[in-house]
């Protein structure tokens, strides 16, 4: 059985809203063949259907944020370009690369290093200089897969109009609260050792690092396809959006359990 066949069974499986199906008869039999190919590689269920068929329609890059490791006790980075390219999902990764390129679709796959990560989520005291100086050297130093760019967050990010520390004092306004506390729960239970300080004050950090990037995504790249690397999907997905327009649309390529 052909993609296209496969993808209109999962389209009768799948619970798509009237609203889904809209945007999805709205794509082009190209555009569909593509939506179809990423149908047969989601884990789990597309985030923002209408918005992930526009992100189609812009001429998508697909985009996964890749976790840098380190020892907050040390304030020390890994030699790695994070969690991406582990061996596990970077084969995941090539593989369902692959299939979208046997199939005619050849994009633009982009890896974010978030190299502000370290200072303000983590709350290192380490100059950010000599951070993004040391991610600079890793890149350079590793085998990247052809056909990926692997870039920095603070070259993307620029010089945006509404900076990290004031989407820090936005997150922490009561309205918040709720979202803030959730991500709180889920930290205590999986702890992280690149953290100094308490877990409240992480949360409320960590949850407006990615409140900042579902902002400066929507920004800089418009066309962009979250590739989710994180999980549970359920704390993650949401906390892109506080701040954007429309949601910021997410696929699933890699297990939930890993």
């Amino acid at each position: 059985m052909d993609i296209e066949a496969r993808s209109s069974l999962k389209l009768l499986n799948m619970r798509y809203s009237r609203l889904d199906r809209k945007a999805i008869g709205n794509l082009s039999s190209e555009q569909m063949k593509f939506f179809g190919i990423l149908e047969q590689i989601e884990e789990g269920e597309f985030v923002a259907i209408p918005e992930l068929c526009g992100a189609i329609h812009l001429n998508p890059v697909l985009v996964a944020f890749s976790c840098l490791s380190g020892d907050g006790a040390t304030e020390e980075l890994e030699m790695t370009i994070g969690t991406l390219f582990e061996t596990r999902l970077l084969r995941a990764t090539e593989n369902f690369l692959g299939i979208l390129k046997e199939n005619g679709c050849n994009m633009p796959f982009t890896v974010i290093l978030d190299d502000c990560e370290p200072r303000r989520v983590w709350r290192w005291g380490r100059e950010q200089k000599d951070i993004t100086d040391w991610c600079k050297m890793v890149i350079e130093d590793s085998d990247i897969p052809n056909g990926w760019s692997v870039n920095l967050w603070s070259d993307l990010e620029g010089r945006p109009a509404l900076s990290f520390e004031d989407v820090l004092a936005e997150m922490s306004k009561p309205t918040y609260a709720l979202v803030i506390h959730q991500h709180l729960e889920y930290m205590r239970k999986f702890p992280n050792k690149k953290l100094i300080g308490n877990f409240k004050g992480a949360a409320l950090r960590r949850v407006a690092g990615y409140a900042f990037q579902g902002l400066i995504l929507e920004q800089k790249m418009p066309e962009a396809i979250l590739c989710q690397t994180e999980t549970p999907w359920s704390v993650k997905d949401p906390i892109y959006n506080p701040l954007r327009q429309i949601p910021l649309p997410i696929i699933h390529p890699y297990p939930e359990r890993r």
